[in-house]
């Protein structure tokens, strides 16, 4: 009582006090006052452990992020709940390091720890461990390359190469029975995920929290969380060894006593999911400087050369001709270089934003499926933006290959030509209802620049275009038919006789001004000879 009164606690904190923690007190008090040395006993009280039982923790070094050892010093959301936990009970803990998930099971199961961090409460496959009330949860997740279209049942698996976490022998055999026509195996985590980002298999399945860490520290902008599997939900508790049952009952106290406050700041450290990526603006802003130098060099080159013009009026005509038409094609040459440039940049911008926006679909299903919520025309709408989402990235990757330049001369086939040609074009023409019909007789592999080979297919079917306009053709149809060589036919009424002799000479073209420069069919000849 006395003590009570100089300590200045009140009943509920004093009566607390563990009898030997008191008498410790005691002794202490007396060493302070003989010294006449304050002692603040609210701090004193807080920071003894006199008393408190040790126990041993085995954790497991490449648990990311729920335990493992990095800098020095223990890691991860599990491990933060058992510093939690020491601070609310008579228990501190020794914290021992296993080189995986497997060995600190087993040094559990020989006694030589106490607890295990984290094990699945229901089922509970281990014996030799008693599992406490849950303190986190999970769902069994699917990842797979970002580029992947979204897919709304887990039936579409089928036929698919899918690893498991080695972790997880209990959950391979659920999902083989779910699933018996996927292709499944277990394997640790970081050598699936390389496998998976290198396109060696479709998918790998694990628990959201880690995989979501391990995509936002390595994979951003290369792999996804296509979707959490139904009904996959995973309880996460501590294990503790059977020859200490009287630790469970201690534990499940603590746990109790951890607040909302102190949950949602782990919580906000490991779970959470953050991929978004700035835009570099610099980039931009170094596009358009190069862009304005490009303008400015292109407008000092038109003013040498009219110079030179003026200066060469009285040299041969064909010799001016000749002059011309080199310039004119290097500098078509060089636009197209430049725009290659151009479109590589673009493709480079967009990787992040898709990437972000795959993200945020992956969380609205993730949090539709932890509210247990079924919308079927939501997820339809979630597959529109996934399919959309490839499409503008296969879209702008073809324009890419399109303008890439060509030094070397390489053989390809002819298909591969017309493919990558009606690729880039057949949305704008499927817009204005002309028809593409390919027939592939004989293939052929032919030695050339692939590019360049695909640019006269483009010029060849955007005439064609401009004429079923211009006539008003209402059944428009393009034949490419591949049979030994390339023949290019339509239905656009032919080519007047008149000028046939012509249609190759540079400038001639048949279009007003503002619609053609007649430099098309003269690159096309220039190219293919």
């Amino acid at each position: 009582q006395t003590l009570k009164k100089i300590s200045g606690l009140d009943n509920n904190t004093f009566g607390h006090i563990e009898k030997e923690r008191i008498r410790h007190i005691q002794a202490i008090y007396y060493l302070a006052t003989h010294h006449n040395q304050e002692i603040n006993f609210e701090e004193f009280i807080a920071n003894f452990d006199y008393g408190k039982e040790e126990v041993s923790v085995c954790y497991s070094k490449d648990m990311k992020p729920y335990m493992y050892y990095e800098k020095g010093e223990e890691r991860g959301l599990s491990l933060d709940y058992l510093k939690l936990i020491a601070q609310k009970s008579d228990l501190k803990f020794k914290f021992v390091l296993s080189p995986n998930f497997k060995e600190h099971l087993e040094m559990n199961r020989r006694g030589i720890c106490d607890i295990a961090p984290a094990i699945v409460k229901e089922p509970n496959t281990y014996d030799f461990l008693i599992p406490t009330n849950h303190y986190t949860h999970d769902y069994l997740s699917l990842v797979t390359r970002i580029e992947e279209p979204y897919i709304a049942d887990m039936e579409e698996i089928v036929g698919k190469k899918i690893a498991v976490n080695s972790s997880y022998e209990n959950v391979l055999q659920i999902l083989k029975n779910r699933y018996p026509n996927t292709s499944f195996y277990l394997t640790n985590r970081a050598k699936a995920l390389e496998s998976l980002n290198n396109g060696e298999i479709f998918g790998y399945i694990g628990l959201f929290v880690e995989v979501s860490y391990e995509i936002r520290n390595t994979y951003a902008g290369e792999l996804k969380v296509m979707r959490t599997l139904d009904g996959s939900k995973v309880l996460g508790c501590i294990g503790v060894n059977k020859r200490k049952p009287h630790l469970v009952e201690k534990i499940n106290t603590a746990l109790d006593k951890i607040t909302m406050q102190e949950e949602n700041i782990i919580n906000t450290q490991w779970r959470n999911i953050d991929v978004k990526k700035l835009i570099d603006y610099s980039l931009i802003y170094k596009f358009l400087a190069g862009g304005l130098i490009f303008f400015l060099i292109f407008l000092y080159r038109q003013y040498i050369l009219k110079k030179l013009n003026k200066q060469l009026e009285n040299e041969v005509e064909k010799k001016v001709e000749e002059n011309r038409k080199k310039d004119r094609l290097i500098f078509q040459q060089s636009k197209l270089a430049s725009m290659g440039e151009m479109i590589n940049n673009i493709a480079h911008q967009w990787r992040h934003p898709l990437s972000e926006i795959n993200s945020i679909v992956m969380n609205i299903d993730y949090k539709l499926i932890k509210n247990k919520t079924k919308d079927k025309e939501l997820e339809v709408q979630l597959e529109k933006i996934e399919n959309q989402t490839k499409y503008m990235s296969e879209t702008i990757e073809n324009f890419r290959n399109y303008f890439k330049p060509e030094k070397e001369k390489s053989e390809f086939l002819i298909s591969t030509a017309v493919n990558n040609g009606v690729n880039i074009l057949k949305d704008m023409f499927i817009k204005q209802g002309i028809e593409i019909d390919v027939d592939i007789i004989e293939d052929r592999l032919v030695l050339g620049y692939l590019g360049e080979f695909t640019q006269v297919l483009i010029i060849l079917l955007n005439n064609s275009k401009d004429a079923f306009i211009e006539k008003e053709i209402k059944d428009k149809k393009i034949m490419l038919t591949i049979d030994g060589a390339l023949f290019v036919e339509d239905c656009g009424g032919g080519i007047d006789e008149k000028i046939v002799d012509r249609i190759f000479d540079p400038y001639f073209t048949t279009k007003s001004p503002t619609q053609g420069t007649g430099i098309g069919l003269y690159m096309s000849k220039m190219i293919i000879e």
